[in-house]
């Protein structure tokens, strides 16, 4: 399967007794015959590859600019499959319709949150704008008790209708050397007791809250954002000592406003859409 990173490779080019050569040709089961940039390929047979030929002699892939319209694509026969992006509850309609075929498997694509921790030592040698309350000692205690207060369970529910599943390690389920560590230093389920506990020995309280600003884009990740932000909201507030306000920002901007330290705390992943939740 060809990547970013590999290539479909006559294994005849290589030699178990010889180097690598410095260029490596790749062969695969097709050709790329039309390419029109963010809208529409073509890919036919290619006549030259070493293995096994393909069973379709063409395939179309299509680009669609929205999810509706990947679903209506979908519910007209307009085409035959559709690859990720659909709404969570336009897949999970697809999966109770007896008609079509659904098939959902480990995702190497991944979510979590980013916190700003500009220190103050490194605040005064220029290395970053500002620092945050994320940063410094008390940063890592408030950090830990968000940590307890999160809830993936609700993210995958209530933003992605089941169709994820909690993640509790940066590293995706079914990769190499895949463990569960937050699940074992956190829990499964939030620690709202370990929470308050935390943020009381930051200083905060009921009634003099840790107030903070989550930054979302609303496109970028897909349609169902706004509720993971939502989720985010509600898990962190129900500890009664924090004030969550929701902002966001289109892509473009997002990136730019992250890279330049502007938010204090942000969701990003390895990839957009369909995903798994960490934190």
């Amino acid at each position: 399967m060809a990547f970013t990173v590999t290539a479909p490779v006559d294994p005849k080019s290589l030699r178990a007794d010889k180097f690598y050569p410095n260029v490596i040709v790749s062969s695969g089961p097709y050709r790329l015959t039309t390419y029109l940039p963010h809208q529409r390929y073509e890919l036919t047979a290619n006549p030259n590859y070493y293995g096994t030929p393909p069973k379709m002699s063409r395939v179309t892939i299509v680009r669609y600019s929205t999810a509706v319209d990947l679903k209506l694509a979908m519910q007209t026969g307009l085409i035959d499959v559709a690859y990720r992006s659909l709404l969570p509850e336009d897949f999970a309609a697809f999966q109770a319709n007896a008609a079509v075929k659904t098939l959902a498997g480990e995702s190497p694509v991944i979510r979590y949150l980013v916190f700003n921790m500009c220190s103050t030592a490194d605040f005064a040698l220029l290395k970053c704008p500002r620092t945050t309350v994320f940063s410094d000692a008390n940063g890592a205690i408030i950090r830990k008790a968000l940590a307890y207060a999160s809830n993936r369970t609700d993210i995958a529910t209530s933003a992605y209708k089941g169709t994820v599943s909690p993640l509790y390690s940066l590293i995706p389920e079914g990769m190499f050397a895949h463990e569960d560590v937050f699940k074992t230093v956190y829990g499964a389920t939030p620690n709202l007791a370990r929470a308050q506990q935390l943020l009381t020995q930051a200083g905060y309280s009921s009634s003099a809250k840790l107030s903070i600003t989550l930054w979302y884009t609303p496109s970028h990740y897909g349609d169902p954002e706004i509720f993971v932000a939502q989720a985010l909201k509600r898990a962190w507030e129900a500890t009664g000592m924090v004030a969550v306000t929701l902002d966001l920002k289109e892509w473009t901007d997002y990136k730019a406003a992250w890279r330049g330290g502007q938010f204090d705390v942000f969701p990003s992943g390895t990839g957009t859409t369909t995903t798994r939740w960490t934190g």
